[in-house]
């Protein structure tokens, strides 16, 4: 029985951002979803909660029962072993793609300042002031994401964040590092996270690109999930 694929897009940015491996994955004759994380900022509950929940929902109404691999770019990896915990579908394992892993109780800023110091610094500041953050531009993205249109989206479904979401504590359930779990690295930033995850065995490959790779080369990022999920 062959896998299906859960991609899940970063708080911060929408479900456009895994649209070309989608197509691809389908194209090899897998079958995809790309559930949209959704939270809101006057709901009571975390962010973290709001967004596992609108994902499992998504996930739970379908009756097939295939089991799923659960895909997450950037800030969606340390979701990962929590949607696995409450959706009711059968989960074969997980994959983090240029994304960051579980530290039990430690918050997104803190999460970012594994990898960058600084960048948790000015992130900090500029949320400290009342802003709101990524405030990323045309400009900024152009380098990541060279294509128009593409990059235009990315850009129109971005969601700039305030302090309580960066802040707060996100859980992680117990022996997550024991599942079937690969890590997928794109750029530099987030080789501590791929480090560790050579540290607890999983399997690894490496894609050197942007961080928003999964839009400018989909035929090798679908190649790399598959190979990954498919040595299970």
């Amino acid at each position: 029985m062959t896998n299906q694929f859960a991609l899940i897009h970063s708080p911060l940015v929408g479900p456009s951002t895994w649209a070309p491996v989608a197509e691809e994955l389908r194209r090899r004759g897998r079958r995809v979803e790309v559930p949209e994380l959704r939270d809101d900022d006057d709901s009571d509950l975390p962010y973290w909660r709001q967004e596992v929940e609108s994902v499992s929902a998504m996930l739970n109404q379908m009756t097939d029962r295939t089991p799923l691999v659960l895909v997450g770019h950037s800030g969606a990896g340390t979701l990962l072993p929590l949607i696995a915990q409450s959706t009711r579908r059968p989960i074969a394992g997980l994959l983090y793609v240029d994304a960051g892993l579980p530290l039990a109780g430690a918050s997104r800023l803190s999460e970012i300042a594994i990898s960058s110091p600084e960048i948790a610094r000015q992130i900090g500041e500029q949320l400290a002031l009342g802003n709101r953050a990524p405030s990323w531009s045309d400009d900024d993205l152009r380098p990541a994401i060279p294509n128009d249109a593409l990059r235009h989206q990315v850009l129109h479904e971005l969601q700039p964040r305030p302090l309580a979401f960066y802040e707060e504590p996100i859980p992680s359930p117990v022996d997550w590092e024991q599942m079937p779990s690969g890590y997928v690295l794109l750029t530099r930033f987030y080789r501590p996270a791929s480090e560790r995850a050579q540290e607890l065995g999983w399997s690894c490959l490496e894609l050197p690109g942007s961080h928003f790779q999964m839009l400018n080369d989909p035929s090798a990022v679908a190649a790399a999930l598959i190979s990954l999920s498919d040595s299970w």
